[in-house]
């Protein structure tokens, strides 16, 4: 099941213009009001305007207040702030920006972390202008950010933009500003598009239910193949429209960095079992077993680095029966006989 070589019938009804907007842009946020207030900012700063601003305010103490926004002394009436209920952990980034978009009123939705920006003013403008163009309404809109990192390193484009360079090489024609792709073409990136950058219909979104309000570590992930994978049309814009801040993981203030290693993987497998389960895509299902089975050699290899031969041996043997390799085989046997080995030295001592 991928996507339809013909072009499907338009899946969303028209809006009028003047009575609801046609982007919803989504921002959770907690106890970040600096940074929330430039991701508000670079969203005010497109040069469309026919869009409105949805905070979800998960918590925060004290409370997200307009004037924390930079919007006391300049109002602006597309910009709303939801207040949900104080909770010690938080409600997670899942569930506020379901709360978001359930509460919004645009053709499509849009999403920005709050400790991110949009950095090109033109994004929504090019976004419109090819989401309408079309003889049928695009359901994604994907495009591409730079990742600035909390160390030394230097940004680096991530996510797909590899995958808009092999469009370029291999000649893919644009339409409209963007090049058209299939379940197989995304799947090929070996990479997904993060919330910053993609755009969904607001009819899909309900489709497929939000985004899982159970994950709280690569919730993106989660949605974005299962977006693709219901999805009747894909567009992808080559432009570089967002900063990624990547989380410093020795921090503690972003929802990623707070969980420990194993229970991180632990979720991925989850979620990657769950995509496997569900999905109508054969390339989506192959590609989570695939990333399934690194992730476990992933642990093992930590678990190994631990001392964990017991553990590790497992998650080798787990790792096996998804991918079947000879080096895995071997490895997964040695596992065994050093947990046996270490087992027994203990007891004697």
């Amino acid at each position: 099941c991928g996507l339809r070589d013909a072009a499907p019938p338009a899946r969303h009804s028209p809006r009028n213009p003047s009575s609801v907007p046609f982007f919803s842009v989504i921002i959770p946020s907690r106890n970040r009001p600096e940074m929330l207030a430039e991701a508000v900012a670079s969203v005010l700063a497109q040069d469309f305007s026919d869009l409105e601003v949805i905070v979800v305010d998960d918590g925060s103490l004290p409370a997200i207040r307009p004037e924390d926004l930079g919007l006391a002394a300049w109002p602006d009436e597309r910009v709303r702030i939801i207040k949900l209920d104080y909770q010690p952990r938080g409600r997670g980034p899942s569930y506020s920006r379901n709360i978001g978009v359930w509460a919004s009123t645009g053709s499509y939705c849009a999403f920005l972390d709050d400790d991110d920006t949009w950095t090109s003013a033109t994004h929504l403008s090019r976004a419109h202008a090819c989401l309408t163009a079309a003889a049928y309404a695009p359901d994604i809109y994907l495009s591409n950010q730079t990742a600035y990192f909390p160390d030394e390193r230097p940004p680096r484009q991530l996510w797909l933009y590899p995958l808009v360079e092999r469009l370029r090489a291999e000649g893919r024609a644009l339409e409209h500003g963007c090049f058209p792709v299939t379940i197989d073409d995304l799947v090929s990136a070996r990479g997904f598009s993060h919330l910053n950058t993609l755009i969904v219909s607001r009819s899909l979104f309900d489709q497929i239910g939000g985004l899982d309000e159970y994950i709280s570590y690569e919730e993106d992930m989660d949605f974005y193949y299962r977006a693709i994978g219901a999805a009747e049309s894909i567009v992808l814009s080559p432009e570089i429209v967002a900063r990624h801040n990547v989380p410093d993981r020795d921090a503690g203030a972003n929802a990623s960095t707070r969980i420990a290693y194993r229970h991180k993987m632990q979720m991925r497998l989850y979620l990657l079992d769950k995509l496997v389960d569900t999905t109508r895509s054969p390339a989506i299902a192959a590609y989570c077993n695939r990333y399934a089975a690194n992730t476990l050699k992933m642990m093992a290899e930590q678990a190994v680095e631990n001392a964990e031969y017991g553990v590790a041996g497992s998650m080798a043997r787990r790792a096996l029966a998804r991918e079947f390799s000879m080096k895995w085989l071997f490895y997964s046997v040695y596992l065994g006989a050093r947990a046996q080995f270490e087992g027994s030295r203990s007891y004697g001592g």
